[in-house]
């Protein structure tokens, strides 16, 4: 992940467009509402951060009307984030041990249960989307 070659951006975008695939990879979507709460962002900028993704990985997401999000397409290969289940899982366990709050971690939202760390090399950014959104169901 050579960021400076892909991404010759100022700091600060550099992690919104991180946000944005993070949330492609893990939820499966992201929205303008996203990087606004996130960040403290106007919707303009917010925008041209979700414009300048596109520009930049044109086969990682496309524009749902319905859901007005971006998706995840078929073909999404995150560029900036590692796919690596412990990245994510780490910041779920982090907010659960009192080690970090949700707010500074990238997740949408918290899962109620964790997956132990045994189980994370069987893991993918799909199967612990649904495993999540499973276990906020219960």
């Amino acid at each position: 992940m050579e960021n400076e070659q892909i991404w010759p951006v100022k700091w600060g975008q550099e992690r919104r467009l991180e946000l944005i695939e993070f949330r492609l990879l893990w939820d499966g979507k992201v929205n303008r509402s996203d990087l606004t709460n996130f960040f403290g962002i106007s919707v303009p900028q917010a925008s041209l951060d979700l414009a300048l993704y596109q520009q930049r990985a044109p086969k990682n997401t496309q524009y749902d009307k319905q859901q007005k999000a971006y998706i995840a397409t078929p073909e999404f290969v995150p560029i900036l984030v590692p796919e690596n289940p412990l990245s994510y899982l780490n910041q779920v366990w982090q907010v659960e041990a009192g080690l970090a709050v949700k707010e500074s971690t990238l997740l949408d939202h918290h899962p109620e249960r964790s997956t132990p760390s045994c189980c994370a090399g069987f893991l993918t950014p799909f199967k612990i989307n649904k495993l999540s959104k499973l276990s906020t169901n219960l």
